[in-house]
């Protein structure tokens, strides 16, 4: 079926990212006459984009009830970007294996970029997080941007920020992904240098740049082996006028086949390399190092870009490529592995730095972590529970920014905790919110962070100690209601795939690997046409079983990192770091908001509450904080939701699900460790001056450790900026002497020989003479000697 134009999904769908831009654009233009009121056009089009993404979120949650189990998408061709005919010969349109030299009814295929926006419960989640949260920050900059001489320029940045974000999350390609990945970075440059005058801000924008580079780099080789190894970068299938199916990397067509994704060395490197991409937008080790940095921008920008949006980008880049990374076991192990390492390191960094800031910084970092630990178990809860704590952390990591930010605002721009104290007494609004999402981050229960944290600790305590949840793939559909349909190719050309085109669906490409025309993949295909399109129950619970069995192989296979030992390890890395993320919480909290009250001299004598385009985010953020988690967990809303999303509906992901249930033993270790955590904090830090020395001076060369980061930065000057200013210099030598040398003696040629004749045009007509003589003696010389000769 096709869409027209002014189909009203197809233009809301549109108007999320062109609103912002539109915003963006008219404060370019017009915010120096605007003024003081240039927030306008960025508050009021991120406020329509918000209405809109949650007018999507509600079609997305109707179509998902009426979806009966099966995956929800719809896809939406803007324009067509680029088409060359016949790009790719000598492969079947229908199972692409090569026929080149067959005598088989072989096809060519397009190569087509098409600017193409998808909607699924996915894309509807992210959609409104980004816009949502991005207006709480826009309205919250209204009061702390104040004054400030970029002030248009600042909205501007914000408004362009939120259109590629929204555009990222929206794109049903992998190039399309990777042009708005660089647009994000592109936007988070010039955010973190927004004071570029300062030096430090300047350094910050540099470092985040250069270090992000090392992940873009790994994105765009990824895309080049997606497009070498599947002939296609498009996510979605689409079914040609003439019935063909065009398979794309995660269309239906192909995740219904077990074998449909490339494994082994090839879908292991595509895995990793996106893993690598994910690490520098995400702040993973050993990509992280430019975060904590990049505090040095505006508070709002943090809250925007370091805490609910930019950030995640990484974790929603591996849920959207979950087939192809459970295809790939080796791969999920060191998803995990890189997100446990991650969350342990920066919480211990965290628990001894004395910016509220960077405080925040490393628990972004340490909470991003967590969130990877979860997806790279590979199975339905590991995925929506990443997605479960990044819609709750996106809560209470921009409150807690923000909070920093109306503490900074008030006490004249310091963010030294030891040089304030007691500040619940002047800002009792920003002490009460802030403490909420401190509860919200220690995961203290009933808050937001309790639910999500748990939901991580289940799925990782179910890989470490394989069935103590229950691990029966039909059992566990039939309880949750979760069966996955299986797809045939007759289902598959039913499919609606929309277009904002009026003519026929425009083809994509369609490839599989060679295995996806085995014999296997050919009986289930014979099977499917014998029901007429129509899969039975009994049909649909042998694709389950089939699948189950293959991920059942997915998760068992791999090297020896995938063994239980491996992900218990992960596991008491995982909750040790809970305990962290209290401690550093609370003493933040205890260091700023308790004992007695002080000030810094740089506060004067204008030390207050902020005003309420300050607060009023900080409640609204706040109550978030309070309700999404147990409304979410209670009704299993998020997990229904996420379930029918292409990616988390293939059978290969789908299999693995288990009942929802809460896990009380699980639940339990956490609140201890976050309860002792806060203990701790509580003995060394409540009620007393933030300027004494403080409890970690215990540590003794551990603390030292720490508040140098693990030496991270000194080993990445060793190792790479040292090696690299040794390597520029010899350039530079061999550039001046040899380079430049020759060049220059080449130079001096013309200008020698010149120096020869122009003495020989003196302006002397007596030489002229004498030389004209000259001439003639040696004419009538040479005559003469040629005579006698």
């Amino acid at each position: 079926m096709v869409e027209n134009s002014f189909d009203p999904v197809t233009v809301l769908l549109a108007l999320v990212p062109a609103l912002p831009l539109l915003g963006c654009l008219v404060t370019v233009v017009q915010g120096k006459m605007l003024g003081s009121r240039a927030h306008w056009p960025a508050v009021a089009t991120i406020s329509a984009s918000a209405l809109c993404s949650l007018a999507l979120l509600g079609v997305t949650i109707g179509s998902v009830r009426g979806a009966s189990n099966d995956k929800v998408e719809s896809v939406h061709t803007l324009w067509q970007w680029v088409h060359v005919d016949n790009a790719i010969q000598g492969v079947d349109a229908v199972s692409g294996v090569d026929v080149s030299s067959a005598d088989t009814n072989a096809s060519s295929r397009p190569f087509a970029i098409n600017v193409a926006l998808r909607l699924d419960p996915l894309t509807a989640t992210m959609l409104s997080v980004v816009t949502c949260v991005g207006l709480l920050v826009a309205i919250f900059s209204i009061g702390y941007m104040h004054g400030d001489p970029g002030y248009p320029r600042f909205f501007a940045l914000v408004s362009a920020f939120v259109f590629s974000m929204t555009m990222l999350v929206s794109a049903s390609n992998y190039l399309i992904v990777y042009m708005f990945w660089e647009a994000v970075g592109a936007c988070s440059y010039l955010l973190i240098g927004f004071w570029f005058r300062k030096p430090e801000a300047a350094a910050a924008a540099k470092k985040a740049f250069l270090v992000n580079r090392v992940g873009d780099f790994g994105l765009a080789v990824a895309v080049f082996l997606l497009w070498m190894t599947y002939g296609t970068l498009d996510f979605h299938d689409i079914v040609a006028a003439d019935g063909t199916i065009f398979s794309g990397i995660l269309g239906g067509t192909r995740l219904a086949n077990a074998e449909g994704i490339v494994g082994g060395t090839v879908g292991t490197a595509i895995c990793l390399l996106l893993l690598l991409a994910a690490c520098g937008k995400s702040a993973q080790a050993p990509l992280h190092v430019w975060l904590p940095n990049a505090m040095e921008g505006p508070t709002p920008a943090s809250a925007l870009i370091h805490a609910a949006t930019m950030v995640t980008a990484g974790v929603y880049l591996v849920a959207r490529s979950a087939p192809l990374f459970v295809a790939c076991p080796d791969a999920l192990v060191v998803v995990s592995l890189v997100g446990g390492i991650t969350a342990l390191i920066a919480g211990l960094i965290a628990t001894v730095q004395n910016d509220l800031k960077k405080v925040l910084a490393y628990s972004t970092i340490s909470q991003l972590g967590y969130m990877f630990v979860s997806l790279g178990t590979g199975t339905l809860l590991g995925f929506t529970a990443a997605i479960f704590h990044l819609v709750t952390h996106a809560f209470f990591k921009a409150l807690l920014f923000m909070g920093a930010g109306s503490v900074m605002h008030s006490m004249g721009g310091v963010i030294d905790m030891r040089r304030f104290g007691g500040l619940r007494q002047l800002m009792p609004i920003t002490a009460v919110t802030f403490l909420i999402g401190s509860l919200a981050l220690a995961g203290v229960p009933p808050f937001a962070g309790f639910w999500s944290k748990d939901e991580i600790l289940s799925s990782l305590h179910a890989r470490a100690w394989p069935g103590g949840h229950g691990d029966h793939a039909e059992e566990a559909h039939a309880a949750a209601g979760t069966l996955p349909q299986s797809v045939n190719l007759e289902d598959a050309r039913a499919t609606t795939v929309r277009s904002s085109d009026s003519t026929a669906v425009q083809p994509v490409l369609f490839h599989l690997t060679a295995a996806a025309a085995d014999e296997h993949a050919a009986e289930h295909a014979a099977d499917d046409h014998s029901s007429d399109g129509h899969s039975t129950n009994d049909h649909s619970t042998g694709h389950l079983e089939d699948h189950a069995a293959h991920a059942e192989d997915t998760h068992t296979a791999g090297g020896s990192l995938n063994t239980p030992t491996t992900w218990k390890a992960i596991w008491w890395m995982a909750l040790v770091t809970a305990g962290l993320t209290a401690f550093y919480t609370f003493r933040a909290v205890f260091m700023t908001f308790t004992g007695p009250l002080r000030v810094p001299e740089e506060a004067g004598h204008h030390a207050h509450e902020s005003p309420p385009a300050m607060t009023y985010p900080l409640m609204i953020l706040a109550g978030a904080s309070v309700i999404s988690g147990i409304l979410i967990f209670s009704t299993d809303a998020l997990g229904w939701f996420l379930a029918a999303t292409p990616s988390l509906w293939a059978p290969a992901v789908a299999s693995t699900a288990v009942p929802h249930a809460f896990h009380f033993d699980i639940a339990l270790q956490g609140t201890i460790a976050a309860a002792v955590g806060i203990a701790i904090a509580a003995y060394g830090h409540y009620g007393r001056r933030s300027d004494e020395p403080q409890m970690e001076r215990y540590l003794g060369p551990v603390g030292t450790l720490f508040e140098n980061r693990f030496y991270l930065d000194e080993l990445y000057v060793a190792a790479v900026v040292r090696p690299l200013e040794i390597l520029s210099s010899f350039a530079a030598i061999f550039d001046s002497v040899i380079i430049d040398g020759t060049v220059d003696t080449i130079g001096r040629i013309p200008p020698s020989l010149a120096g020869v004749v122009r003495r020989l045009q003196s302006g002397l007509i007596q030489r002229y003479a004498l030389a004209g003589v000259m001439g003639v003696l040696l004419i009538v010389a040479s005559l003469v000697w040629s005579l006698k000769q």
